[in-house]
């Protein structure tokens, strides 16, 4: 950004000495039409107060130009620029300098508010008066042919003049949009930003039980198979404990529903205290949970197991225990999601029946799943 605000217009917008003269010739501006110009420099020098001065009063009767104008000293400072304006059409030297102050006048003109549309109005209304002022020196016994070649030069010059002013307007507009493509593209990037973290949060929310903070069913059923397919592919052990809560519906019965909330809120925390992160702890359903341990055999998962008793009976005491089932596949054979359940079911089942004849945790498990 240094670097190009230490460049002039002309240098920004790559306007060379050659591109100069080309447009020049597109308009048959000779070095005759300079010299013509300079001739009449002094004629048109004396004019100059009074022909701006009908200028900004002709213009100032339009609303949206007095608008852009808006206060005395404004229209003083503009008078004066514009007389200077006038005089460098008559000056003869049109090189980088010269169409480097049309650029500014463009840049200016952009800045201010003055729509493509006014600057041209305003451009024809000064061609009138210039051509005025040259048509009276036919009083001072100028030669009418002389005239209308001056005439003739001023129109080509402001023309020319208007393309650079022009170029002026086309770059600020490029840089508006240029801007404006950023923005929208930084928008739409912290927006993306945005809708991935909602959708991340939402599809969190829709593989989480909402009571216990635990995996859902669903979550349940989108993780073991990936887990099972890389403890086949590393030969790894792989480990499920399932389990539930031990005459539940009485506690529920006795205590309400708010009681048997509460309940399952404390065992999803005793899990999530217990386990690695590793691992996944899921709601099955109701008051059935199931927590998946990879890379762990049956040894490892009885005394992840252990632990979560130990932690829930410090907070429950007697009034709640566990039916625990635990199985274990590989490293040598494997099954599928719905076998590896089925089997811990089944010990789960086998464990509450010992439950019903002696009240507390009770675990049952095997060591290999065929």
């Amino acid at each position: 950004m240094i670097k190009f605000l230490e460049q002039t217009l002309v240098e920004q917008l790559n306007i060379t000495d050659h591109e100069i003269e080309y447009r020049k010739h597109l308009f048959d501006f000779t070095e005759a039409d300079a010299a013509r110009l300079l001739a009449w420099r002094d004629y048109m020098a004396g004019r100059a107060e009074d022909l701006v001065g009908q200028f900004y009063a002709r213009q100032t009767e339009k609303p949206e130009i007095a608008a852009v104008i808006g206060d005395a000293e404004s229209l003083k400072r503009l008078h004066a620029t514009f007389c200077q304006y006038l005089l460098e059409l008559f000056d003869g030297v049109y090189d980088k300098s010269y169409v480097d102050k049309r650029l500014r006048i463009g840049k200016v003109h952009r800045r201010i508010g003055v729509t493509p549309k006014l600057y041209m109005s305003s451009m024809r209304l000064m061609q009138s008066l210039v051509d005025a002022a040259l048509d009276e020196a036919k009083e001072h016994g100028r030669d009418p042919e002389a005239i209308a070649a001056a005439k003739d030069s001023v129109h080509k010059i402001m023309l020319l003049d208007a393309q650079f002013v022009f170029d002026a307007y086309i770059d600020c507009f490029m840089l508006d949009v240029d801007t404006a493509k950023r923005e929208v593209e930084a928008y739409a990037n912290s927006l993306e930003i945005r809708v991935a973290e909602q959708t991340r949060q939402l599809r969190e929310i829709s593989l989480k039980d909402s009571l216990t903070g635990l995996y859902n069913h669903r979550a349940l059923t989108d993780f073991l198979p990936r887990e099972i397919a890389v403890a086949k592919r590393y030969e790894l052990p792989l480990s499920v404990i399932y389990f539930d809560l031990n005459k539940f519906k009485r506690i529920n019965d006795a205590g309400g529903h708010d009681a048997g909330d509460a309940i399952l809120a404390h065992v999803g925390g005793a899990i999530t205290d217990t386990i690695r992160q590793i691992d996944f702890p899921c709601r099955y359903g109701g008051d059935e949970f199931c927590i998946v341990l990879p890379r762990t055999d049956v040894a490892g998962a009885n005394s992840v197991s252990t632990r979560l008793i130990e932690r829930s009976r410090s907070f429950f005491g007697d009034t709640v225990s566990y039916s625990i089932g635990i199985v274990q596949s590989g490293p040598e054979e494997y099954c599928d999601l719905d076998a590896l359940l089925r089997k811990a079911d089944g010990l789960m089942y086998l464990a509450k029946q010992n439950s019903r004849i002696s009240p507390g945790y009770h675990v049952r498990t095997e060591p290999h799943l065929s």
